[in-house]
C-alpha cells in the first residue's frame, strides 16, 4: 500500500509539472513607426517542455484597448528553454503617458522566494511605460542582448550587469522591484533573493546607475525571481520605463571558469577613436560541451566592433572583443559589453557572465553627469561670437540648406542636430564650405535644434521643422 502511495504522488506531481504556467522571464519592449503610431512587442522566455503553449496573448495600450495579438516568431534558446515574440502595432489619438502591460494566468512554479516557492498561483505581468510629450515627439523603449535566464552557483559570489541599451542614447536607471500581479499591484508574498537561507554569507548589493546586481553568495540551490525597473532618462525627464522579469537559477558548483583577461579595463571612459580591446578565455573540464558569445549594442546598428576565435581546444575557449568608436558615439549613456560563457552538461546548460562598461565622450557630453541629476538641461548655448546663418526652405520634407553668411573664408565647421529631447541625432565635422546641405533620410516629423561651431569659438543656433 506504501509504494501505491508513492506511485500516486508521483503521478500528481508530473501532472501538476505538465500543467503548470510556462512562463519563466519576459519584457515589452516599442518603437516608434511614424506618428503617433507605436510597434510593441511581448517577448516571453517560456518551458518547451510544459503542454501549455501560447501562441496568442493579450496587450493593454495603456489608452483603454486591449488587443489579442499572435506570436509572430519563436527561438529555442537554451534545453527546454525558448524565446516567444509578439508583435503588433498601435495608433495613440493623443500625446500622453500610456502603461503597455500584459498579464497571464500563472507564472513559473517553484521559485523559492515568492510564496515559500508556491508561486504558481500568482498571475504573470509586465510593462513598459510610453511617453509621448506632444505629438512631434516619441520615444524608443530599452532593448536587452542577452536572455534574461541567469546562472549561478551555491556558495559562490554571483554578478550581473543587463545588457540593456537604449536607441535613442537615453541614460539609463535601474531599480530593484516587486513583482506584480496586475498594474501598481506588486505579489504579496515576495521576499528579497536573500531571505532565502538568510545570514551573514548571504547579502547583496546593487548599483542603480549600471544595474549591477552582486549577490554573495546564494546559499540555497533552486529558481529565484528578480525584477527590474529599467528608466530611460533625457535631458533631466524620465521619458520611459520597462520592467523585466528575471529568473536565476542557483545550482551546485559549474567547475567553469573566466580567466587571463587581457587589455580590459571595465567601467573606464575612452575618447572617440580610441581603442577597446578585451581579451578573454573560458574553461570547463567536466562540460560535454562549451560556448563563449558576446553581447553589445557595439556589434550592431551599424556600429563596427569585432569578436574574434584566439584559441580553441578541448573545453576551452579563447575570443577577442575590438571596437574604435568614433565622435558619433560619443554620449552620455555607456556602452555595456557582455561575455557569457556556457557549459553544456548531461542535457542541462549553465552560464556565467563577465560584463564591462565604457563611456565614449567628447566635448558635446560635457554635461553628462549632471544631465538626469538635478534635473539639469544639457546647454546648447556657449559664450563666442555668433555666425550669421540663412536656412531655407525650413520647414523641410526632405532637404534644406544652410548657408553660413558673413564668417572667415578659412574657418572649420561643425554642425550637429538635437531633438526635442537634448539628443544628438545628425553629426557634420570638418566642413570647409559656406553651405551645408541637410538630407532629412530617416528623421522623425517633429521640431529640432542645429547647433554650428567653428574653430574659432563662435557659434550658430536655430530651430528646424521637418514635415511631410
Amino acid at each position: 500500500m506504501k509504494h501505491t502511495n508513492f506511485l500516486i504522488l508521483i503521478l500528481v506531481f508530473c501532472y501538476l509539472q505538465g500543467q503548470a504556467s510556462p512562463n519563466k522571464a519576459a519584457f515589452i519592449t516599442y518603437k516608434h513607426l511614424t506618428g503617433l503610431t507605436y510597434e510593441a512587442s511581448i517577448i516571453t522566455y517560456t518551458q518547451i517542455s510544459s503542454s501549455i503553449d501560447r501562441t496568442a496573448l493579450n496587450i493593454k495600450w495603456g489608452d483603454g484597448n486591449t488587443e489579442l495579438i499572435t506570436r509572430t516568431s519563436q527561438e529555442v534558446i537554451e534545453v527546454d528553454l525558448k524565446k516567444n515574440v509578439y508583435t503588433q502595432t498601435h495608433t495613440y489619438t493623443n500625446h500622453g503617458i500610456y502603461s503597455i502591460s500584459m498579464q497571464d494566468s500563472t507564472r513559473m512554479p517553484n521559485i523559492l522566494n515568492i510564496n515559500g516557492g508556491n508561486s504558481d498561483g500568482f498571475p504573470f505581468y509586465v510593462a513598459a511605460q510610453l511617453t509621448i510629450p506632444n505629438v512631434n515627439a516619441y520615444n524608443n523603449s530599452i532593448q536587452l542582448l542577452s536572455h534574461p535566464i541567469l546562472s549561478a552557483q551555491v556558495g559562490e559570489r554571483f554578478s550581473y550587469t543587463p545588457t540593456a541599451y537604449d536607441v535613442d542614447g537615453d541614460i539609463l536607471s535601474y531599480e530593484l522591484v516587486t513583482p506584480q500581479v496586475n498594474h501598481n499591484t506588486a505579489v504579496s508574498a515576495y521576499q528579497l533573493i536573500t531571505d532565502v537561507s538568510p545570514g551573514s554569507n548571504n547579502i547583496y548589493s546593487f548599483n542603480s546607475k549600471t544595474g549591477t546586481l552582486t549577490w554573495d553568495a546564494p546559499q540555497q540551490a533552486g529558481w529565484y525571481n528578480l525584477t527590474l525597473k529599467i528608466s530611460e532618462c533625457r535631458n533631466g525627464a524620465i521619458v520611459g520605463a520597462t520592467l523585466v522579469d528575471y529568473l536565476i537559477r542557483v545550482d551546485f558548483s559549474l567547475n567553469a571558469a573566466f580567466y587571463n583577461e587581457l587589455s580590459a579595463t571595465p567601467n573606464d571612459t575612452i575618447a572617440p577613436n580610441d581603442s577597446i580591446q578585451i581579451s578573454l578565455n573560458y574553461s570547463n573540464n567536466q562540460a560535454d560541451s562549451i560556448h563563449l558569445m558576446a553581447y553589445s549594442e557595439c556589434l550592431i546598428n551599424g556600429n563596427l566592433a569585432t569578436v574574434s576565435l584566439d584559441s580553441v581546444s578541448t573545453n576551452y575557449l579563447g575570443k577577442t572583443f575590438q571596437w574604435i568608436p568614433t565622435t558619433l558615439n560619443a554620449r552620455c549613456a555607456p556602452y555595456v559589453i557582455t561575455l557569457r560563457g556556457t557549459t553544456f552538461l548531461n542535457n542541462e546548460q549553465f552560464s556565467v557572465d563577465r560584463t564591462y562598461l565604457y563611456y565614449v565622450r567628447d566635448a558635446s557630453t560635457t554635461y553628462c553627469d549632471t544631465v538626469c541629476n538635478g534635473s539639469t538641461p544639457i546647454n546648447l548655448i556657449k559664450e563666442g561670437p555668433l555666425i550669421a546663418v540663412q536656412t531655407a526652405p525650413n520647414p523641410f520634407s526632405s532637404q534644406t540648406t544652410i548657408q553660413l553668411l558673413n564668417d572667415s573664408d578659412d574657418a572649420v565647421y561643425s554642425f550637429s542636430l538635437f531633438n526635442v529631447w537634448g539628443q544628438r541625432v545628425r553629426y557634420i565635422s570638418s566642413i570647409l564650405d559656406r553651405e551645408i546641405i541637410l538630407d532629412r533620410r530617416a528623421l522623425p516629423v517633429g521640431v529640432y535644434v542645429y547647433k554650428i561651431e567653428n574653430d574659432s569659438n563662435g557659434m550658430a543656433t536655430g530651430k528646424l521643422i521637418v514635415v511631410d
